[in-house]
């Protein structure tokens, strides 16, 4: 009964200061979760520049590089990408850096291997996300990009904003596409929740003891 305490006592103590992260493995999952969100796929654009400046892209997301400000525009196929993407030129260790202004909650992005001039590793290499709300850092998770093939990540943070995200595996020249992100709200337990599910752990913790 100690430990039935205990549980009830955490979840009161640390469900309410966070919440929790649901993650995707495919686009299909997360489009079924998070129905109502935008989608940047890089058609409506001519030049790298457009992508940089904002121009013909959907409203509230923006695109920048970790570092410096050499990217390009991928054309389909060049990096296993089968439609129109970005990717970033040099350094190799920059990676993309997803800026929001609109209210976000769920994000979902493709991404793919490049070792040069769009060639793949030949394994699988793993891109680390980090995302970002408006106390800092969420939490930093990685995801695994296969050769020849796009890697997907997809997340939902609840009642955590997300302002902004980063995605980079140092070793090479990351390719995304598909960006999508918007608002949802997919289920997970609310703090409320955790607490009335706590009271009712020690509602029952209190209903033993008597019997006892």
């Amino acid at each position: 009964m100690k430990k039935l305490l205990f549980i009830s006592i955490f979840l009161m103590c640390y469900g309410v200061s966070s919440a929790s992260v649901i993650f995707y493995t495919d686009r299909v999952s997360f489009d079924l979760a998070n129905p109502a969100t935008l989608l940047e796929d890089f058609e409506s654009v001519s030049t790298i520049g457009e992508v940089l400046a904002g121009t013909n892209i959907v409203p509230g997301v923006s695109f920048a590089l970790t570092d410096g400000t050499d990217a390009y525009l991928a054309w389909p196929g060049q990096s296993s990408n089968l439609s129109q993407a970005i990717g970033v030129n040099t350094p190799t260790s920059a990676g993309w850096e997803i800026s929001f202004t609109l209210p976000v909650n769920s994000v979902a992005f493709d991404v793919f291997q490049n070792n040069g001039g769009g060639g793949q590793f030949g394994y699988d290499i793993l891109a680390t996300v980090d995302l970002y709300g408006t106390g800092g850092l969420l939490g930093t998770y990685d995801t695994t990009i296969p050769s020849g093939q796009a890697g997907f990540f997809g997340a939902f943070t609840g009642i955590d904003d997300i302002i902004r995200l980063t995605v980079n595996n140092i070793d090479s020249f990351d390719v995304i596409d598909n960006v999508a992100f918007g608002l949802s709200d997919a289920t997970v337990p609310e703090p409320a929740t955790m607490v009335l599910f706590g009271l009712g752990l020690i509602g029952l913790a209190g209903v033993n003891r008597k019997k006892n």
